[in-house]
């Protein structure tokens, strides 16, 4: 089937692009770690949607006899991450550094705690399962286009801050964030979008 230049013009007319400037994150935080998660998600400036990979075997088909053949059997949600841009005391780090002490206990100094409890890790129902994180896609009018739920979600990585006096940039924090699963939001088909 020879290219049609005409079709694939008009695929372009019905469907939009999504642009990667038109988007929010909602975070969902444990109890008690902070007041309001909206100023957090306002500070977000790049989120990366979550992507996935395959798990797979080599087997035969063939009594053996055969060339192998790469069989899928489970599935890998990968790290996700995020950039925000940080207020002058730098608490965006603070925030996630305190939910990484909930989680696996205090590994940093100084906060008014005993040898005896610098360590404890805290439970995972209290400090993981109740957090999510909801990245929306827009379109330009404004209408939701894309919706996904992190769910049992974590900061895995807070990557260190670089000062230097040769800059006068803004500090940028990023995290990775692990979860353990998602869910998109929107109820439609996108092969049945593509083809009308």
């Amino acid at each position: 089937m020879p290219f049609n230049l005409n079709e694939f013009k008009s695929t372009f007319n019905r469907q939009s692009f999504a642009k990667q400037n038109n988007f929010d994150v909602l975070f969902t935080l444990p109890l008690g770690l902070i007041e309001d998660s909206r100023s957090l998600s306002l500070r977000c400036e790049t989120i990366e949607f979550p992507g996935r990979a395959m798990t797979a075997i080599d087997t035969y088909r063939g009594r053996g006899y055969d060339i192998s053949v790469n069989v899928p059997y489970g599935g890998i949600h990968m790290e996700l991450g995020a950039t925000f841009i940080c207020s002058e005391d730098l608490r965006e780090k603070e925030i996630f550094e305190e939910w990484q002490d909930k989680i696996i206990g205090n590994y940093r100094q100084g906060n008014n705690i005993t040898q005896r409890t610098q360590f404890n890790p805290g439970y995972y129902d209290d400090w993981i399962k109740p957090c999510s994180m909801e990245i929306r896609q827009y379109n330009e009018a404004g209408d939701k286009t894309y919706e996904v739920q992190l769910i049992e979600i974590f900061p895995r990585t807070i990557n260190p801050l670089s000062s230097s006096w040769a800059s006068s940039e803004f500090h940028k924090l990023q995290v990775s964030f692990n979860y353990r699963y998602y869910r998109q939001k929107q109820n439609r088909n996108p092969f049945n979008d593509l083809l009308t």
